[in-house]
């Protein structure tokens, strides 16, 4: 596994390269939107461990498979600091990601090419299950741009699309794959 990094100056002007940006509505807000409009919606994390990944795998796999993918933490920081290493779950944390290759120090996003594909998954695998306790929130866009996770530490992951078609296509992906239906649209 070859793991690329971005800055987070770099990765803010890739996200705007692609049309992507903060909320003007809500600039406070680490969640990205397209700057163009867009559609999007939400699905809570599954209640049991044992299904996150296949429903980390359908939804990446729905929204662009054999892609390479970009990871970006909340502001772009990787490590907790000093005081959060006291507590257990941010050790663990800390520990996996410096695993997955992220460089002690990186400030930005890093970057999961196609065949890091099990790699990429296990690396929202923690998320999901690690980053509630840990208070992560974790920003998922595929090379093309045509959608954005953003995987909160409130155990929901919001989800806007580019295009209608890519977002009914991701709907009835995970719709089929048995996961709750998402009970509002965002605009």
């Amino acid at each position: 596994m070859a793991i690329r990094t971005l800055t987070s100056e770099a990765f803010k002007v890739w996200t705007a390269d692609r049309g992507i940006g903060r909320n003007p509505q809500d600039p406070q807000s680490e969640h990205l939107v397209f700057t163009s409009g867009g559609v999007g919606t939400h699905w809570p994390y599954p209640g049991e461990v044992a299904r996150v990944p296949h429903f980390v795998g359908t939804l990446l796999a729905a929204v662009r498979p054999n892609d390479r993918y970009w990871v970006y933490p909340t502001q772009g920081v990787w490590s907790l600091g000093r005081e959060a290493e006291s507590l257990p779950q941010n050790r663990i944390w800390t520990a996996a990601v410096r695993a997955f290759g992220v460089p002690a120090g990186l400030r930005g996003a890093v970057g999961f090419n196609s065949t890091d594909w099990n790699e990429l998954c296990a690396m929202l695998f923690l998320q999901v299950t690690l980053g509630p306790s840990v208070l992560i929130d974790m920003i998922v866009i595929p090379e093309n741009g045509s959608a954005v996770l953003y995987f909160e530490h409130h155990k929901v992951v919001v989800a806007a699309f580019r295009e209608q078609a890519r977002f009914d296509a991701v709907i009835a992906a995970m719709s089929g794959a048995g996961y709750p239906l998402p009970t509002e649209v965002h605009g």
